[in-house]
């Protein structure tokens, strides 16, 4: 029999996963449509856009923490997380309107049952989840609301430091954790945009194909390159003149000036003998530069 426990003292080891999953502007719309403005659920994801602020900070957050910075309303407090900076950010009209839009008002802006704040975080992050049960988003959660607009927030180009002003991070590698996948695709895109330009792996106008001749911007590159085979143009059949019943191609083509100086002088020169035959498929200039070789139009 053991006489004590062999894993004591082992530490748990932990596996680090995605986290919650980011909301995009399809998943709100289809949660406003079931809850209604008016609503708690409505108010208490308003909140959450807007703000951006924590699952714990909603059952804080209420009038008293709205003032004015310069003549402009805003909203101002300290997240309850340790470790978090003050936030503060102008009070949008959205944000607003929701939150007036209720019946009942209180010192907080998503209140309980009886009219009360939500007694912790756990309890409000439990009634959110049914709220997104409700709408069909069972897969979603409150976190991933904030997750959602940190990455909005990097899409539009803000920097690194202005997330952190938002979502009250005092790192900047946490800020990181929510922009990293943004960032690293616009870092891509920028990067092979620069070797399809400069023309680095095949050269311009190496390729056999004429249409591949010419530079393309990445988004025609993407589509070409799913293009394994080039269309076939087919030979065009050649045409019969009807006044000498000679065949001619319809392609009109000029010769190369050092042929044409040969052609020229061998021509010229047994232009007595070969009259007929030069008629049917030459036509000339007084100057032998200005020679070339035309095809004969059928009538």
């Amino acid at each position: 029999d053991l006489q004590q426990n062999p894993a004591r003292g082992i530490k748990p080891i932990y596996r680090k996963g995605d986290g919650a999953k980011p909301w995009k502007a399809a998943d709100v719309r289809n949660f406003l449509k079931v809850h209604l403005p008016g609503s708690k659920a409505h108010v208490a994801l308003s909140v959450l856009l807007w703000s951006g602020c924590r699952i714990e900070d909603l059952t804080v957050l209420g009038r008293e923490h709205e003032c004015r910075i310069e003549g402009i309303e805003a909203l101002r407090w300290t997240p309850l997380k340790k470790g978090s900076t003050e936030v503060s950010f102008p009070l949008l009209a959205p944000l607003k309107d929701a939150t007036r839009a209720m019946k009942v008002q209180g010192t907080t802006y998503v209140l309980g049952r009886g009219g009360k704040p939500f007694a912790s975080g756990d309890s409000m992050s439990a009634m959110f989840k049914r709220w997104c049960k409700d709408a069909g988003l069972a897969h979603l959660s409150a976190h991933g609301v904030r997750k959602g607009l940190a990455e909005l927030l990097a899409e539009l180009g803000c920097s690194q430091y202005e997330i952190m002003a938002i979502l009250g991070h005092s790192e900047a590698k946490t800020s990181e954790v929510y922009t990293r996948r943004v960032e690293r695709w616009k870092l891509a895109k920028s990067a092979i945009e620069r070797i399809n330009v400069s023309h680095a792996w095949v050269r311009r106008g190496t390729l056999s194909h004429p249409s591949h001749r010419k530079s393309y911007s990445l988004e025609e590159s993407l589509v070409r390159s799913r293009r394994l085979e080039l269309p076939r143009v087919a030979p065009q059949r050649p045409q019969r003149c009807a006044s000498t019943n000679s065949a001619t191609t319809a392609r009109s083509w000029r010769p190369v000036r050092h042929r044409q100086r040969a052609c020229s002088k061998s021509v010229f020169g047994r232009q007595a003998t070969s009259r007929k035959r030069s008629k049917k498929r030459c036509s000339y200039t007084s100057s032998s530069r200005d020679w070339t070789r035309a095809p004969i139009i059928a009538i």
